[in-house]
């Protein structure tokens, strides 16, 4: 061999040595770039944790299954991030509070909260599969699926496990100069609520209680929640049925209305967790550990009430600390699980069908996530031992 032929094999001898380097540095990069934390959101989402994206199932939803041993789940070190929508309402402070205090994350969750105008545009977005997670009353959900929907719920929000048809975050406030002392005095009058979720099943349901026939004696007027004060104010209805803090609202911004009635057991409203059935049987344990962050936060709420109601602030503007305060003392935020909850939906659904809403009635069964539900007493019932009931501190 030539000197000239013995320089040009030890050349090639180094590029293939380097080739093989580049390679191996190749791969490691690659290796490296594909772990990291998780997202149960839309495809293409990089908020909260780091994106990893994974295969869609059949149904379009993206699989939240955190890496590694699935059956450990997510952790506050390797998150998974949900989105949930929400309609306005003081209903979901828990969620509120337990997003903004680090309870979720604590449970492995980065909750990333979506607020929309109505229970229906939460419901499309876990359809459009740019959430995860809807809050919703039992009415929506129904009406939701009745229409092909496949939704189930598997946490409770709002409610008293031994309350049936619990509706204490509804309530019916008249603006000034309605004498009435009773629903029964709104015969012949405007009355303002939002069709299509559980305030119209209230509204209808409440006055019906009363003797009066929504359809007849009264004239339901379709507006959203949040133009009920313009809507009495101006005199383009004498009464409205709202979920707080609208009526608390109506009654610190309006002088001489006033809360005709609030409540009353009349129509099942409490607020559930809900998702659609594919992605619950894919992302369980993710699901659940949505349900034991949402379960601490709401014990939480129980000794730091005035941290709730701040919370609560920066998803409602606009509306003062004070208003939030009378708006959530009402409330109950138990998430217990009982079989006296699934009676108030069966019940529920028949006055959608006597009311029109709907035309069948569904299984109630089929809407529920049992084996997640049944966890609450028998895995979380250290979040339901700091006291049932309002989340508000009691008066001394």
């Amino acid at each position: 061999m030539t000197p000239t032929t013995r320089v040009v094999a030890l050349r090639k001898a180094r590029h293939r040595v380097l080739g093989a380097v580049l390679a191996v540095t190749a791969l490691a990069l690659a290796a490296c770039t594909s772990s990291g934390s998780n997202t149960a959101g839309t495809s293409n989402d990089t908020s909260g944790s780091t994106a990893n994206s994974s295969a869609a199932t059949s149904t379009g939803a993206i699989s939240a299954a955190p890496s590694g041993d699935s059956d450990q789940g997510p952790t506050s070190a390797n998150p998974v991030t949900i989105h949930a929508e929400l309609a306005p309402g003081v209903i979901y402070a828990p969620l509120y509070v337990g997003a903004e205090q680090g309870i979720f994350l604590k449970h492995g969750i980065d909750l990333k909260i979506d607020v929309v105008s109505t229970a229906s545009q939460a419901i499309q977005a876990l359809q459009a599969n740019k959430a995860q997670v809807a809050a919703t009353a039992w009415p929506s959900m129904v009406t939701a699926v009745v229409a092909g929907v496949p939704l189930k719920a598997f946490a409770v929000v709002t409610g008293k496990p031994d309350i049936p048809n619990y509706d204490e975050n509804l309530a019916l406030v008249v603006r000034p100069g309605v004498t009435a002392t009773t629903e029964a005095g709104l015969k012949g009058m405007k009355v303002a609520t939002q069709f299509g979720g559980g305030s119209e099943t209230w509204c209808r349901a409440s006055p019906r209680a009363a003797g009066l026939d929504p359809d007849k004696d009264v004239t339901l007027v379709n507006a959203k929640s949040t133009d009920f004060l313009a809507l009495l104010e101006s005199g383009g209805a004498d009464a409205a049925c709202a979920v707080e803090p609208y009526p608390s609202l109506v009654v610190a911004k309006l002088p001489g209305s006033r809360i005709l009635v609030r409540g009353g057991s009349v129509s099942e409203s409490r607020i559930l967790l809900d998702s659609l059935s594919s992605w619950l049987a894919s992302n369980a344990v993710v699901a659940e550990h949505v349900l034991a962050g949402l379960l601490d936060s709401q014990q939480y709420m129980q000794t730091h009430f005035d941290q709730a109601v701040t919370a609560t602030s920066h998803y409602l503007s606009g509306i003062d600390p004070e208003v939030l305060t009378a708006a959530l003392k009402p409330i109950d935020f138990d998430g217990a699980w009982s079989d006296t909850l699934k009676t108030s939906f069966e019940d529920s659904s028949q006055i959608l069908v006597d009311n029109g809403t709907i035309k069948t009635k569904p299984n109630t069964d089929d809407l529920l996530d049992q084996p997640l539900l049944n966890l609450i007493a028998t895995k979380y019932s250290q979040y339901l031992t700091s006291g049932a009931g309002s989340a508000a501190p009691s008066a001394s």
